[in-house]
């Protein structure tokens, strides 16, 4: 329960791992808290940063990724062509 305390304080989202150049770390799921409609599942790195991902309680009670209860569907990663 410690750890999720400290990860609710301290956790980025795991979207943005890229840009905190911490991308390829092997991270472990800790936990879960559910807010509202909003599940946060937690992750810890091999460094000990922590890393949320979102998901959302839909009206039938299916838990769903954010993008897919937004945009009904996954969203592809679209980055800019060189």
């Amino acid at each position: 329960m410690e750890d999720l305390r400290k990860a609710w304080e301290q956790a980025w989202s795991l979207e943005n791992i890229d840009a905190h150049e911490e991308a390829g770390k092997a991270t472990q799921y800790i936990g879960s808290m559910e807010k509202g409609r909003r599940i946060y599942d937690f992750f810890q790195d091999d460094t000990g940063h922590y890393w949320y991902k979102v998901r959302i309680r839909l009206t039938d009670g299916q838990a769903v990724s954010e993008e897919n209860a937004i945009f009904g569907h996954a969203i592809r990663n679209r980055r800019k062509r060189r």
